[in-house]
Order: structure tokens, then sequence, then C-alpha cells
């Protein structure tokens, strides 16, 4: 898959880690979401738990559909596997490991 990533896993002053990945037009959301979040928490994709216990797939999905502009002005954010997501307009998809304890 042709995905293209921007800031790559790094630390900030807060220890955390930190990715920022830019979506292909033909990806879904939910790929790149799960995609994201295995690479910072440094597990495969299967090893995560299924998306759909966090938020329902089809509908994050469909607010960023490549063939709608109404996903430009949206902001979705949620926690899901110990990790902060936010899916933002674009579409990007920026992934915040949340530190332990949290």
């Amino acid at each position: 898959m042709g995905s293209k990533l921007r800031d790559s896993s790094r630390g900030d002053a807060d220890g955390e880690s930190l990715l920022r990945r830019d979506c292909d037009d033909n990806e879904p959301i939910t790929v790149a979401v799960i995609d994201a979040v295995s690479r910072v928490a440094g597990v495969a994709p299967t090893a995560l738990p299924p998306l759909y216990e966090t938020i329902d797939p089809d509908a994050l999905d469909g607010v960023f559909d490549a063939g709608s502009s109404d996903g430009e002005s949206v902001r979705v954010a949620f926690s899901y596997a110990d990790h902060e997501v936010v899916v933002q307009g674009g579409p990007r998809v920026t992934v915040t490991v949340t530190p332990d304890g949290t």
C-alpha cells in the first residue's frame, strides 16, 4: 500500500511518541488508523484489539469518504489501544501514544 508518512515516530517534550500519517485517496481511514497505531505501538496490526470495539469503522470511513468534501472540516478524536487517535479532514491521521497510567 502506498501510504505516505509524515513525521514518522518521534519523541516530544513529554516523552510521547507521535506519528502523523497522510492517507491515500483510495485507502479507508480505518486501515490508516490501524496501521498508524501498530507502527507507534511497535506491534503487528493483528495484535491490536478490533477497532469496532472502540468506534464504528463504517461510520468513521463514511465521514472521511474520498468522494465527500464534508470530511475536510471534520475532526474525530478517540482512544484506541492505549493511544489517542485524531483523524482530521484532508484526510490526515494523527496518532499520539498515551503515556502509561492515564
